[in-house]
């Protein structure tokens, strides 16, 4: 069996360490531009993360002309805003550039989630 890292703060220190900064430029932006990618992407997080873990499942869209529906498809994810999705995608094409295929889009959407519920509280309001 092989040697698995656990994840941690600095998982991404050796392989990819501007990850943070990266999507926090996109975060930032989206929030000053739309501040609705904020809740937005939260939601996103939490549709993803609810039934069998975070695994970015949610951003696979169905395969044209099948009959199986993708999560980010299904009933329960229709209304799901659009400016979530498009932070996503700024965010991984941000972080493919500088870092192609290590940051997963699961971690992408989590660390963008953390980082709108850093812009939306005031910072006076956290202990």
């Amino acid at each position: 069996m092989g040697r698995h890292r656990q994840m941690s703060f600095d998982y991404y220190t050796e392989s990819c360490s501007q990850v943070e900064q990266l999507i926090g430029s996109v975060t930032s932006q989206q929030f000053k531009e739309a501040p609705v990618s904020g809740p937005a992407t939260i939601r996103l997080f939490f549709h993803d993360c609810f039934v069998e873990g975070c695994d970015g499942s949610i951003l696979i869209s169905s395969k044209p002309g099948s009959k199986e529906l993708a999560e980010k498809d299904a009933i329960d994810n229709k209304d799901l805003r659009a400016e979530g999705f498009e932070t996503i995608a700024k965010a991984k094409s941000l972080v493919e550039n500088k870092c192609p295929g290590v940051v997963s889009c699961a971690d992408i959407l989590a660390i963008a989630a953390r980082d709108f519920v850093h812009l939306v509280l005031p910072s006076t309001s956290r202990p």
